[in-house]
This record gives structure tokens, C-alpha cells and sequence, in this order.
């Protein structure tokens, strides 16, 4: 592993991926600061952990006006505008200012790196691979774009020369990786903002393709078009990795992985929906191919308990609901959709969408449109902008106006109790990558309310 400087301020330290970096450095007795724009459970985790950190961009502490220079650098996150004038003081000050990717790549350079790429699916995806090494007790590293439950945390500390790393496409980040194994788990459009085109975002998931097959091996899903001597699949027999027997027994997916060299019966998902069994089968297949027996794949994917905001239940009954996830793209959300009417196919089902920047809100439009249109009652909240500006020509109001189904709405943060009250759901689901999260107590005390009336 690279060397690194002593003292490392993180900005945008509450994100996903920054804060499982800061969590290395502090577990590698780094000294780690950092700001970020709210104060949210997981900057006070890190607060605990060791790191210092703070809320506004006039608070930089005195200590980085010059002591800390010659043993100290700057890690951003894409999110920080260019403008941030914290970031523009430390670079003034001549500070080195590395992206998130950057220093990523830099970390697991010298490492067997087992990296996890796709436009919807890695965070689960790398989860699970994760687990299923940490459940037969190999240590590996991991960098992970969720919080794995069954560890309550983003970032796993290793104990051999082994690294799980989620490999985002956005910005190109991913070609900083040096992969040695590698899973596509799909290439859907998406960051058309940063790629202009599907064909353009496609290519660039080849170069990645292309350096895992240099260095290692390469795991793709079935259909998807990039080269690959190994595939993986729930709906073709073809496949290199193949799941087989896929049933439902109360709530949860049984099936069984077929390869020319095994078959491992038994596996019991709790994960529900279709499309975690593709996820759970591709890293089932990649973890076989690193030396995990089946097993141990066996066990490790019944005992696998999922990832926060990643279809998490804050209230289940057989007639009531409060389902949280983290999608933001039309596949995801017309799966999220899909998979909830599949347990409530009778109940009336609310879906609370954020979306999630103006620029995917604007090429996506009318996928968002459709998607939401299969719901009893949706509701689009304001646009999170994350990054952007309000410049795209697009807000949930004009999203809205795509809709054809007669019981959409567009409210304010304020309305969403009374929106509850007025559309009368047995179900209700939250989803979008923003803050949306923040509105579940809400939805949790209107259901408890009902479910007592």
C-alpha cells in the first residue's frame, strides 16, 4: 500500500464511499478531519471513531492554515462544488487535493482487488461478497457504498492481502481501480451528465472490462454486451453461473447454483425480489472462484442479512408496510415496485419518490414516469439536487405532468403527513438517494396510527 500523510481532511466525510476511507485511515491511526454540510448519525459515528469534523465552510480549523503542511493532504468527493470555499483555501494554501477515487485506487493497488461495477446492484453485490468471505472466516478488506447489517458498518478491516471494493462508475472513477476480479452486473444508461450517451458510458465500462481481464478475471451478467469467459444468470442455462429452482417460501427465495463443476442446493435468500438472487448468484459465483467453498457460500448467503436503505423494513405485517430503499434510477424503482406488489398484491400500496438530481430526472423522465404510474398512490418530493443547480429545465412538478395515473401528487416535505392521511395506504414505500429517509417516522406513526383506528 502507498504511503500516505499523517493528516487527512476529508471533504464531504458523510458520504457513502468518503466515510469508509476515513474509517481506514483512522483503523491505520491516521489523524482524520473533515467537513461536511449536516451533521447525520454517520459523521457522529465517525466522531466516535476518532475523526474531527465540522458543519460550516467558515470553520476550518486554525491548524490547517500551516502546521500541518509537507504531512497532509485533501481527499474530495465529486458531490464538493469546485467553488467550496473550504477547497479553495486549502488548495490556495498548496495543499495536495486527490479525488475519492484517487485515493481508492492508490489503496488497493497492491492488493488482490476483487472490485464490483454496475449502474444498480454493486452496493448489494459487494456486500454479500464481502460477507461470504467474512463468514468463512477469510478477513478481507472492503469498501463497500452501503452499511452491510450484518456488521453495521461500510468499511470491513482485513486480515490478508484481499479487498472488495464497490467500483463506481460515475465520473470514471472506477479506471483508477486496478482490478483483479471483477463483476458488471449491468450497464444501464446512467450520468448522462457526465457520459452524454449510452454508447459513451458503455465504452468506458469496457476499458474497465478491459483492465480486469488483463490482470485477472472477468464475471459479467448474462446479455450484457461486453466480452467475458464468465457469466452469470437467473433466466439463461447458458450461463457460467446459473440459479436454478428459484421459489418463494414465506417472504423468502430458495434456489440452488449450478456450475459444471457444483451445484449448491439449499440457499435461502431473505433478500426479497428476483433481482437479489441475480445479485446474490454473482457473488456467489466470484467468491467460488476465489477459493470459498460452497459450503460456505451456502451458509454465508442464508446468514446474509442485507444492506441499509437497500429494501429495509421499519414495519411489516400481512397487511401493513413501511419499506425504505435507496433507489433512484427507473430499473431500480421498477423493481422496488415490483417486488413490493408481489408481497401485497390486494393492499394499497404508496410509493414517496425523491428524485435524485435534476440532470437523471431529465433523461429519465419518462422511465421515472412509468415506473411510479404502477403504484396506487405516488407522490414525487423536490428534486435532491446533491451536486447540481436548479439549471436542467425539470423539477417534480414537470416530472408529474408525464404521469398518467390520477392519484399522483407533487407536495412539499411539510404535506407528506397529510398526503398519508388523504391517500389511505396499507403500504407505503420511500425511496430515492437523497434525504428521504428523513420522512419515515412520519409514515411509520401514520401506519402504526392505522393499523390501531
Amino acid at each position: 500500500m502507498n504511503s500516505f500523510p499523517k493528516h487527512i481532511f476529508f471533504l464531504g466525510i458523510g458520504g457513502i464511499g468518503m466515510s469508509a476511507l476515513a474509517r481506514f485511515f483512522i483503523d491505520k491511526g491516521h489523524r482524520v478531519y473533515g467537513y461536511d454540510r449536516t451533521e447525520t448519525d454517520l459523521c457522529r459515528q465517525l466522531i466516535d471513531e476518532g475523526a474531527t469534523i465540522i458543519y460550516s465552510e467558515t470553520d476550518l480549523p486554525a491548524l490547517w492554515q500551516s502546521s500541518f503542511f509537507g504531512d497532509a493532504m485533501v481527499v474530495r468527493t465529486p458531490a464538493v462544488r469546485e467553488d467550496n470555499p473550504i477547497l479553495l483555501t486549502l488548495r490556495d494554501q498548496g495543499y495536495p487535493v486527490l479525488k475519492r477515487s484517487e485515493v481508492l485506487g492508490r489503496i488497493t493497488a497492491n492488493m488482490h482487488c476483487l472490485a464490483v461495477a454496475g449502474t444498480h446492484g454493486k452496493t448489494t453485490t459487494s456486500a454479500i461478497l464481502a460477507h461470504l468471505f467474512h463468514h468463512s472466516k477469510r478477513k478481507v478488506f472492503a469498501f463497500l457504498g452501503g452499511v452491510a447489517t450484518n456488521y453495521n458498518t461500510n468499511y470491513l478491516k482485513g486480515e490478508e492481502h484481499l479487498v472488495v471494493v464497490e467500483a463506481d462508475e460515475y465520473d470514471r472513477s472506477f479506471l483508477n481501480l486496478v482490478p483483479n476480479n471483477a463483476i458488471i452486473t449491468n450497464t444501464d444508461s446512467d450520468h448522462l451528465d457526465i457520459y452524454d450517451s449510452p454508447e459513451k458510458m458503455l465504452k468506458v465500462f469496457e476499458e474497465f472490462a478491459a483492465m480486469a481481464r488483463v490482470n485477472g478475471r472477468l464475471l459479467v451478467r448474462h446479455g450484457i454486451p461486453i466480452p467475458s469467459d464468465y457469466t452469470y444468470s437467473v433466466d439463461c442455462e447458458e450461463a457460467t453461473f446459473f440459479a436454478n429452482n428459484i421459489h418463494v417460501v414465506d417472504g423468502v427465495y430458495r434456489f440452488d447454483i449450478v456450475h459444471e463443476r457444483i451445484i449448491i442446493q439449499g440457499i435461502e435468500l431473505a433478500l426479497p425480489g428476483r433481482h437479489n438472487v441475480e445479485n446474490a448468484l454473482g457473488a456467489a459465483a466470484l467468491a467460488f472462484m476465489n477459493g470459498v467453498s460452497p459450503g460456505d457460500i451456502r451458509a454465508g448467503l442464508n446468514s446474509f442479512r442485507g444492506v441499509h436503505r437497500r429494501f429495509a423494513w421499519h414495519l411489516r405485517t400481512n397487511n401493513h408496510a413501511l419499506i425504505d430503499d435507496y433507489a433512484h434510477h427507473p430499473t431500480e424503482l421498477k423493481a422496488l415496485i415490483s417486488t413490493v406488489r408481489a408481497l401485497y398484491p390486494h393492499h394499497r400500496i404508496a410509493v414517496l419518490f425523491q428524485p435524485h438530481l435534476y440532470s437523471r430526472t431529465r433523461d429519465f423522465a419518462d422511465d421515472f414516469a412509468e415506473a411510479l404510474d404502477a403504484v396506487d398512490c405516488p407522490a414525487l418530493l423536490p428534486v435532491y439536487p446533491a451536486r447540481e443547480t436548479p439549471d436542467c429545465g425539470i423539477d417534480s412538478d414537470a416530472l408529474l405532468q408525464r404521469m398518467r395515473n390520477q392519484n399522483a401528487e407533487s407536495i412539499k416535505p411539510e404535506d407528506v403527513h397529510e398526503w398519508l392521511k388523504n391517500a389511505s395506504p396499507d403500504v407505503v414505500v420511500t425511496a430515492g438517494a437523497g434525504n428521504i429517509d428523513q420522512h419515515l417516522t412520519v409514515a411509520l406513526t401514520y401506519l402504526q396510527n392505522k393499523m390501531t383506528s
